[in-house]
This record gives C-alpha cells, sequence and structure tokens, in this order.
C-alpha cells in the first residue's frame, strides 16, 4: 500500500474529508491546507487523538508499537524501517488508523 492510500484510509477513519491532487493531500474546504500526518506531527498527533490511540513503546529502541481502544487494533512499526523515531511514531499512527480505515 502506498502512503497517499494509508493517508486516504487514515482520513477515513477519523472523518476527516480530504483532496487529492496528484501527491498533494489537502481538507477538504480549508483553503487547501496540506494534511500528511507521516510528516506533520501536529497531524498524527491530532489523528491518534481523534481515534484514541495510545503511544507504547516496547523493546525500544527495536519497535514501537501503537494500541486503540476503537476495534483493539494492535500494530508495531520496526525502527529498523524509519531509524528516526518521530517519523516511527508518525507511521505507526498512520498504519493503525488506516487499519480501522480498511474496516470501515
Amino acid at each position: 500500500m502506498d502512503e497517499l492510500h494509508l493517508i486516504e484510509l487514515a482520513a477515513k477513519a477519523c472523518g476527516v474529508h480530504i483532496e487529492r491532487r496528484g501527491d498533494v493531500v489537502s481538507i477538504a474546504g480549508d483553503k487547501g491546507r496540506a494534511w500528511d500526518p507521516l510528516n506533520c506531527d501536529n497531524d498524527a498527533m491530532e489523528l491518534a487523538e481523534k481515534l484514541r490511540i495510545e503511544l507504547v513503546d516496547q523493546d525500544w529502541p527495536t519497535y514501537v508499537e501503537v494500541r486503540t481502544a476503537r476495534g483493539g487494533v494492535v500494530r508495531q512499526f520496526m525502527l529498523h524501517e524509519a531509524p528516526d523515531v518521530p517519523k516511527a511514531y508518525r507511521r505507526a499512527i498512520v498504519r493503525a488508523a488506516a487499519d480501522i480505515g480498511k474496516q470501515m
């Protein structure tokens, strides 16, 4: 699954209406404000808050784990895939949200 598809599914899960223009995703009706929880800490934290996704460090620094109250999704993300810790957290949040979006 490519990054844009992950973002679209995450948006679906949290009820964010988005517009996609090429490789850019923006919030519909918000004057084209970009929405990119894979690369923006604020967007990722907003997504985690809306979906009640909890970040849990397990076996640090091997992987991060996220849990969510909706559906009990547990997602692990290996840090060797993204050695940048904030990036790993954002990716784990978006992947968990995309899992929720798939189930909708």
